[in-house]
């Protein structure tokens, strides 16, 4: 066989199927993702803010970018809970990649954590990470117009109030390009006194939701109000749509959280959507099966269709 670089068209396909062997047929759009990690979209001074990517691979589209095509698919933003505490951001790939394999770029977003600074800090980060993905849409294969942000649990938290929150530089939240907000199990408010039942230490000082406000939501019920997303929340204040999923078991946060803020946005007027995991609890395998994927993958398509 001559040495030279093939195009995948070019190159002979083995003939020779030894007897016994099994053909498995493929077409070449057969999905999956590639991974490209730790890529800096921010620096706090001397700190580095990372996004984990994600982004939708097959043969096809390899072959389709190795002879210069550059194609581009919707991206979720997406904020690993973390109970506003240092991050894991690496443990949810495995399942994130399911989203990824169905055509949608999925960037994780480290934030500073409350040990760092203290609340709005984790939503300006957010903020900033969609604005990065946007600027640099092109190289990370991503459509500019096709951006939804969301989160689990702190990470859904911030999600929301991404939406709804000023930036840093007093920009009001609809100039963010987000189309959408997919809250997995978010932490969206403080108001309920049963709101995070196996939280012994809630509303204190050293909880995370006192580490977030910087101070104690018992002695200071204002900083109830001021980390929850709900009192941010008018019929006025522009908001893209929201797809809420809950498990009704969760331990972590109760999923009456989740239901409050959907009955909420409803009787704004606004466009929602709940979905309720029968058993689940606070995240886990049964929240990425196919069906539940298909759900994600409907909704995302729809919100950057509108």
């Amino acid at each position: 066989m001559e040495i030279k670089a093939w195009t995948y068209d070019e190159f002979p396909e083995c003939a020779a199927v030894p007897d016994g062997a099994y053909v498995l047929a493929t077409t070449g759009d057969e999905s999956g993702s590639r991974y490209v990690p730790d890529v800096v979209y921010l620096c706090r001074g001397d700190h580095e803010l990372h996004l984990q990517l994600l982004i939708p691979t097959s043969r096809n589209l390899l072959n389709a970018t190795a002879a210069g095509e550059r194609p581009t698919y919707p991206c979720l933003v997406y904020v690993q809970g973390s109970a506003w505490r240092k991050q894991d951001c690496y443990k949810n790939l495995p399942q994130l990649a399911r989203i990824a394999e169905r055509g949608i770029v999925v960037a994780v977003v480290e934030y500073r954590d409350s040990s760092m600074a203290c609340f709005p800090a984790q939503i300006h980060d957010a903020q900033a990470a969609v604005r990065f993905v946007a600027e640099r849409a092109d190289e990370l294969s991503v459509d500019p117009d096709k951006i939804v942000i969301g989160g689990s649990s702190s990470g859904g938290h911030t999600a929301v109030l991404a939406t709804l929150l000023p930036d840093e530089n007093g920009s009001p939240a609809a100039d963010l390009p987000v189309r959408g907000v997919l809250d997995f199990y978010g932490a969206v408010s403080f108001l309920r006194e049963d709101g995070y039942p196996t939280t012994l230490d809630a509303g204190s000082l050293t909880s995370p939701e006192g580490a977030l406000a910087g101070g104690s939501l018992r002695e200071n019920p204002e900083l109830r109000y001021r980390i929850s997303a709900d009192t941010y929340l008018s019929p006025e204040t522009p908001m893209p749509p929201v797809l809420i999923v809950h498990g009704t078991k969760d331990r972590m946060v109760n999923c009456e959280v989740s239901t409050d803020f959907y009955n909420l946005l409803r009787a704004q007027g606004r466009k929602a959507e709940l979905v309720l995991i029968k058993g689940g609890d606070h995240g886990g395998s049964e929240f990425y099966v196919p069906k539940a994927i298909d759900v994600y993958e409907d909704f995302v398509r729809r919100c950057v269709r509108e």
